[in-house]
């Protein structure tokens, strides 16, 4: 029972990996400043987060630090100070004094897309590869992680739309089946299931193990590095 616990309090693969590194840097600055890390005291947890609020630290990561330092306490069965009122209004002035809003990405919009669209060759294989794929994550809203771990078996043609059936992703961490449909857009230029049926016998011809050592089968060597660089959700 206490595997699976801990399992359920690590988190997914990403959580992990971030926490890992914010851990890394909380337990470096206590060690820097002679301070025990776990249990970590109320004064050693604001000393910290006042730390990362000079460098200065979005308002975003030191709530994802405290976070980390909360889950690490919680593994360890030790208790912790996160939430405490000292921390909780310490916080509240830093969210005064540094949170304001945080800068975005622009939005990829329907024009974006059109334009991006427009300017593939079309004649040739990856183009309509390309096409395929920025129309069927637009449609579906996929992140990227999502369309890299897509392959031809997960897709079915149906007479009113296409149905993928995903596997685990960032919203789905167990894994239990999930299926989404993409519907037909009223032009052909820019329909998600139009673009792969015309793609779809050239994505066959060219399937075969990803390149970037993930060790899978995927619809086209190169399609990881090809998904990396489009601006969707990931």
């Amino acid at each position: 029972m206490n595997r699976y616990l801990v399992r359920g309090l690590e988190g997914s693969d990403n959580t992990r990996l971030a926490y890992a590194t914010d851990l890394a840097t909380y337990e470096a600055y206590c060690t820097e400043q002679q301070l025990e890390p776990y249990p970590g005291h109320v004064t050693t947890l604001a000393g910290y987060v006042t730390h990362l609020a000079d460098l200065p630290r979005k308002l975003s990561t030191i709530v994802r630090h405290l976070a980390a330092i909360n889950k690490k306490h919680r593994l360890l069965g030790l208790p912790s100070s996160v939430g405490a009122p000292a921390l909780d209004v310490l916080m509240k002035g830093i969210a005064r004094e540094n949170g304001k809003k945080q800068k975005q990405a622009p939005a990829f919009t329907v024009a974006h897309l059109k334009n991006a669209i427009k300017a593939l060759d079309l004649e040739s294989a990856a183009g309509l590869r390309d096409r395929a794929l920025l129309l069927l994550g637009f449609a579906g809203a996929f992140r990227r992680s999502e369309l890299v771990a897509l392959d031809l078996e997960q897709i079915e043609l149906t007479e009113t739309a296409l149905l993928l059936h995903l596997g685990k992703s960032k919203t789905n961490q167990t894994g239990e089946a999930e299926d989404k449909a993409v519907f037909y857009a009223a032009n052909a230029l820019f329909c998600p299931v139009r673009a792969f049926r015309t793609g779809s016998g050239s994505w066959v011809a060219r399937r075969g193990r990803c390149s970037c050592r993930c060790g899978k089968e995927r619809l086209l060597a190169t399609r990881c590095q090809l998904i990396s660089a489009f601006p969707m959700c990931g």
